[in-house]
């Protein structure tokens, strides 16, 4: 998500209008509520936010939230991220935005192409979901967990969890160092006069230590005491590979399906597999999204491009055209090619939300090539509040009505979107 070029685009977009208008549009603002929302209900998060480092500002999917300063505690986390030499972070914080729940918070620093951070971009799931799932394993392995947060930003929060816990909070528990704790590295005790044995390891990727706590019999202690790595660890990996294998195999068996339907020059879906996607889309799926729109659109003078420069520099522009259209719609629609210079999409948001965005897209085009490349973009309400704006269910009717959006967008001059709802 951090990576979008949409995203990227929306926050230097709002900087440059912030200085011109005190608030952001709505218009505008609506396309990345869209494309919070639609990442939010995809992935069942509880919360999403978007914050500019150029203007402080935070947004959710409801809209701007409020602008950040170090004078406030509860935003102390964002400059601390920014401060230290990581791109993701994750911490323990209460959310402002969801009655203050305590919540598990992944960040990521959104890098523009000068490798500057542009802002921040993030979601969190509440703690109890999390602890919910760390109970069932401590359950079926009869052992106990603790997770020692470290190398993450500081932050506000002063509150106490159940399986998050502080050096301090683990020294008194198991008459340890709080120093073994805190500092990066893997170690195994085993603890005098009990059968208690505790093992501290150092997950790189989440900057936690784990700590792991198992009650064994003398014979087992010793065992365990004699290995390089413990028992418990080869059951957690051999839980991991079991579900990453099966992950591959599924995998694998999309990838013979997936040959099949992509567009082999520019990697989208080909015209057979979107008229799938739109049918499972408008009978079933549709009912998961507030408003959803279809666009077409193709590239201005195509045919002159071939003329003039040959048909391997018409293949580019069209692979240039797609890599932007995916990176713009990304986990918010389908893209798919047409055929020829002609691209379709479904968009899970409102039309003025996908206009918003494809405009971006046309401008980016016309801004970074040498030939002035330009689209003309039709675009038509599928649903709307959450209804069918029309009881024809066929494609056809859908991309005649974008085709004479597009239409009217080539009779204006080109290089610009109609919307037909």
């Amino acid at each position: 998500m951090a990576n979008d070029s949409f995203l990227k685009n929306w926050i230097i977009k709002e900087h440059q209008l912030s200085n011109i208008h005190t608030q952001f549009d709505k218009k505008n603002q609506q396309a990345l509520c869209t494309y919070l929302s639609n990442y939010k209900h995809l992935y069942g998060y509880n919360t999403i936010f978007c914050i500019s480092n150029l203007t402080k500002n935070y947004y959710t999917q409801y809209g701007f939230n409020k602008t950040l300063s170090t004078k406030n505690k509860y935003d102390s986390w964002f400059y601390n991220f920014l401060n230290l030499n990581k791109i993701c972070d994750i911490q323990v914080d209460t959310d402002e935005d969801n009655n203050f729940n305590v919540t598990l918070f992944t960040n990521y620093k959104v890098i523009d192409q000068n490798n500057n951070v542009i802002g921040v971009v993030g979601s969190g799931r509440t703690i109890s979901k999390f602890e919910k799932e760390i109970e069932n394993f401590k359950d079926n392995y009869d052992l106990n967990i603790y997770i020692v947060n470290v190398g993450n930003a500081n932050n506000s929060f002063t509150g106490k969890t159940k399986y998050f816990k502080s050096p301090k909070e683990l020294s008194k528990m198991y008459n340890i160092p709080s120093s073994e704790f805190s500092r990066i590295h893997n170690k195994q005790y085993t603890l005098k006069n009990s059968k208690q044995f505790v093992s501290i390891k150092h997950i790189d990727d989440l900057n936690w230590n784990i700590v792991i706590e198992k009650n064994t019999s003398p014979i087992y202690e010793y065992f365990l005491s004699k290995m390089s790595h413990s028992i418990l660890y080869a059951v957690i990996l051999i839980f991991l590979l079991s579900a990453v294998s099966t992950f591959c195999l599924t995998k694998l068996n999309k990838s013979f399906v997936i040959r099949q339907n992509i567009d082999e020059l520019t990697s989208l879906y080909n015209y057979r597999i979107f008229k799938c996607e739109f049918t499972k889309f408008i009978h079933r799926t549709h009912k998961k999204y507030t408003n959803s729109c279809l666009f077409m659109l193709d590239v201005d003078n195509f045919k002159t491009y071939n003329d003039t420069c040959g048909h391997l520099y018409g293949n580019d522009i069209l692979k240039f055209v797609a890599s932007k259209l995916l990176d713009a719609i990304g986990e918010c629609g389908i893209c798919a090619r047409w055929g020829g210079d002609e691209f379709i999409g479904i968009y899970y948001g409102s039309a003025e939300s996908a206009q918003v965005i494809l405009d971006n897209v046309n401008n980016e085009l016309k801004n970074i090539s040498t030939q002035k490349i330009s689209l003309s973009i039709g675009i038509t309400t599928i649903v709307k509040d959450n209804k069918l704006v029309n009881t024809n269910k066929n494609l056809s009717f859908y991309t005649n009505q974008a085709d004479s959006a597009l239409y009217h967008a080539k009779q204006n001059g080109k290089g610009r979107s109609h919307i037909i709802s």
